[in-house]
């Protein structure tokens, strides 16, 4: 944790007057330090950075800030450092009081930059996942990410965390059509996941594993709901799918998930071993 607080100093020392992240970086070697974002294609001039970083600040850096400090807060609060926890929780809000007042247009949507007239996907994508947006707005706001055929979009270095903003906004089924890159990477006969879809390359990254989390953890649901998966929490995410099954290891053994559609219905069978308490449930979609 004194690691931890000593990299949230850092950006809490670099606010400008507004309350935001200042432009603490930039591009690679033009900079000391590298403000990478994704490699989408078109932030392929700034190697990876919001094309936003020539007139300032960027947005994504207060997000992120943002969303250190909230998961710092839960750290803090886990090992019995409770005042700690509130300083996190109080510097996360101020910093999405600062963007929502200064990196929203007229619309309520997420500019790359305070008063910069450009936007992209991952904006949008982490104003959802920091809870910066409101919540009855992040539908409005993920639609228009994946709407805007001009947008920078979430590469495979960003999918994750697109799929994150899509579960919590009710909007799951919209992965069907993110997972065209994977589907590309086996019709080229890849072995490993490459590290993005700009350029050909295979590097195995770990970001383009996106398939180990999302099947065994959304689309199963198993995911633990105490340490060391004590109890654990079966709750699929149905999305565009009619039925999946499957097992996911866990330190207690494997557990075993089928379910299916029957109508308007979830029909669900799990297994699990002897003396795993399970929560289960269904997590219904909104259309």
């Amino acid at each position: 944790m004194p690691t931890v607080d000593a990299v949230l100093g850092f950006f809490g020392r670099n606010l400008d007057e507004r309350g935001l992240v200042n432009r603490v970086g930039g591009v690679i070697y033009a900079s000391p330090r590298w403000s990478f974002i994704d490699w989408t294609a078109q932030w392929q001039q700034t190697a990876g950075v919001p094309d936003a970083i020539k007139d300032g600040p960027i947005t994504m850096e207060s997000l992120l800030y943002a969303y250190a400090l909230d998961m710092s807060s839960e750290l803090a609060g886990f090992i019995g450092k409770p005042a700690q926890s509130d300083e996190y929780t109080q510097r996360a809000a101020s910093i999405k009081h600062a963007v929502n007042q200064h990196c929203t247009d007229s619309d309520g949507i997420y500019l790359d930059g305070p008063g910069v007239q450009k936007y992209s996907q991952h904006s949008q994508v982490w104003a959802v996942l920091t809870k910066t947006a409101p919540k009855e707005k992040w539908k409005y706001v993920m639609e228009k990410a994946l709407s805007e055929g001009s947008w920078p979009k979430c590469s495979v270095a960003m999918a994750f965390y697109l799929f994150r903003a899509l579960e919590m906004a009710d909007m799951y089924e919209r992965t069907n059509e993110l997972w065209q890159p994977w589907r590309e990477m086996v019709n080229n006969n890849l072995t490993t996941c490459q590290e993005n879809d700009t350029d050909a390359r295979s590097d195995c990254h770990a970001w383009g594993s996106l398939a180990l989390y999302e099947l065994p953890c959304v689309i199963l649901g198993v995911r633990p709901a105490k340490p060391g998966y004590a109890t654990v929490t079966v709750k699929p995410v149905k999305g565009y799918l009619q039925w999946a099954k499957g097992s996911v290891c866990t330190p207690r053994g494997e557990i075993h998930v089928e379910w299916h559609r029957d109508g308007e219905n979830i029909k669900t069978e799990i297994h699990a071993p002897d003396g795993v308490e399970i929560e289960s449930g269904i997590v219904q979609n909104e259309n």
